[in-house]
């Protein structure tokens, strides 16, 4: 694909409507995201409003929580694209999904800022419509950024509004949205809310499934009370609800009253949690009512310190006391020492020690097994096994079958990772051509990074690609990388390639016939 203005544009991810690549910009020097709809605007009006509403996101840009945007036009295909500030931080979503929900505290600071950014959008007319987990980012200081103003206008075009063809994320969207209701800043209030209660349990408030079975099963879970998530100040909880009511009517009305809620949010009205397994928090609940009395066998609630901001239950763990503030008031009690338990506890230790300094020993004289290297498995012969999708080549391990992947996601100090196809007839960016165990775990770099590693550069090599290459088809002058998968405890790497034009394609030049 060439744009005006930019090169060396590399997909680097793709969603329902959108490719977003890495370009350099020219003039300016610098690298920055380009995110191509797929959709064709066909009539003026639609291509006049998504023009409109892209300067609208420009004079947003001045905002420390937006997504700058830098320009916007059309492909010679008559597909919109915004060219954007380049964030290397990756998206919420991926945070949650790789580290679990955020404290408390976290989720309430990015609220406060993220609800800031919105109330700033509708002052100046621009509603979002899409906010979810994934549509925040963080660039590489790791200050969160919304992203994806002035794509609002294509929610509309060509009737793609519609939710049924997935214009809007269904757990996220407010319930007049399925009623195809005007948008409102309300509605953008309650997706903000989503989000952060999603930050906070690692799901959304209302989950929707999709699609849904009847009217009355949608109502039914719209409708549904918000769970409180444990350890979620009093406070916080009833913001979140407020703004995530069913009624527009009675929802949070602006983005500038939620901010303003959150911002006073204490900790203090975090509901105190008692030890023994008779006092388990409820995972999926409502904090427990005012004036309650404790589960039996439970200290005074009055006797224990408010649990602390970010403090988070482990799953399947009975819930725990945290230690006193200095000042409290509060003096533990001294531990009686189970001496009987220790001394049993050191003699059955010895034994155990003893029994496999013998085992051990024992093993070690009639061991005959050779070692192999890291990273391969065996076969009951011995023989190492080839990666997954892999089999061994006279070059080592090349491709199986073809294989081929949709794009490749490299967000700065994480692995790359990227999304396979289930075949090479569907679109899609690079092909394997060949591959290797790796002697540890995937490092966290992008892909141009593994690459260079020595193990994987003596792998991913011209003369390699030539070698496995279809005779029909010259991929000489095609740019190579590599990306590492994880098979179990072991860890491997398929060399990519794709033709240095760039585009999609339909086709495989590797594996197979």
């Amino acid at each position: 694909m060439e744009l005006p203005g930019l090169t060396d544009l590399t997909p680097l991810g793709q969603g329902g409507f959108a490719t977003v690549y890495r370009a350099r910009q020219v003039q300016l020097n610098r690298d920055v995201a380009v995110k191509v709809d797929n959709r064709v605007l066909q009539s003026e009006r639609d291509r006049r409003r998504f023009l409109r509403e892209a300067h609208a996101a420009a004079r947003l840009s001045g905002h420390p929580h937006v997504v700058s945007v830098h320009d916007a036009n059309f492909t010679p295909q008559g597909t919109p694209y915004l060219v954007m500030e380049l964030c290397t931080g990756g998206s919420l979503a991926d945070v949650v999904q790789r580290d679990g929900p955020l404290p408390a505290a976290r989720v309430r600071e990015l609220g406060v800022q993220l609800a800031d950014a919105l109330a700033a959008a509708h002052a100046e007319g621009v509603l979002h419509r899409d906010i979810k987990p994934g549509n925040i980012l963080l660039d590489r200081y790791g200050t969160v950024k919304l992203a994806d103003f002035g794509l609002a206008a294509l929610l509309d075009a060509e009737g793609s509004s519609t939710v049924t063809r997935d214009a809007l994320s269904p757990s996220y969207a407010p319930p007049e949205a399925f009623a195809m209701a005007p948008p409102t800043p309300a509605a953008d209030v309650y997706s903000l809310a989503a989000t952060l209660y999603d930050l906070l349990a690692g799901k959304p408030p209302r989950p929707v499934p999709w699609p849904v079975e009847s009217f009355d099963q949608l109502g039914h879970v719209l409708r549904a009370p918000v769970p409180w998530v444990p350890g979620v100040p009093q406070g916080m909880h009833e913001a979140l609800v407020r703004a995530l009511e069913p009624e527009v009517g009675r929802r949070t009305p602006t983005a500038a009253r939620l901010r303003d809620e959150l911002s006073r949010v204490v900790e203090a009205s975090v509901p105190p949690r008692v030890s023994g397994p008779a006092a388990e928090s409820p995972a999926w609940g409502s904090p427990p009512p005012a004036g309650s009395p404790p589960p039996a066998g439970s200290p005074p609630r009055d006797s224990l310190p408010p649990a602390p901001w970010d403090s988070r239950p482990v799953a399947g763990a009975p819930p725990r006391v945290s230690p006193p503030l200095a000042g409290s008031g509060y003096v533990r009690p001294p531990a009686k020492k189970p001496w009987p338990l220790v001394i049993s506890a050191a003699v059955l230790a010895t034994l155990v020690a003893l029994g496999t300094w013998w085992w051990a020993s024992k093993s070690t004289a009639k061991s005959t097994t050779p070692t192999l290297e890291a990273g391969a498995t065996t076969e009951s012969s011995g023989k190492p096994l080839p990666p997954p999708d892999l089999e061994e080549c006279a070059t080592g391990y090349c491709v199986a079958e073809p294989t081929c992947y949709r794009g490749i996601v490299s967000v700065g100090g994480k692995a790359a990772s990227a999304r396979k196809v289930g075949n090479c007839s569907e679109e899609h960016f690079w092909e394997a051509f060949a591959g290797g165990w790796l002697s540890g775990p995937v490092p966290d770099v992008d892909n141009d990074e593994l690459a260079k590693a020595p193990e994987v550069a003596s792998v991913c090599t011209a003369e390699v690609m030539a070698a496995n290459t279809r005779p029909t088809v010259d991929t000489s002058g095609w740019r190579f990388t590599a990306v590492g998968f994880t098979d179990g405890d072991l860890a491997y790497f398929h060399c990519l390639a794709a033709p240095s034009a760039g585009g999609e394609t339909t086709t495989s030049a590797f594996g197979g016939s």
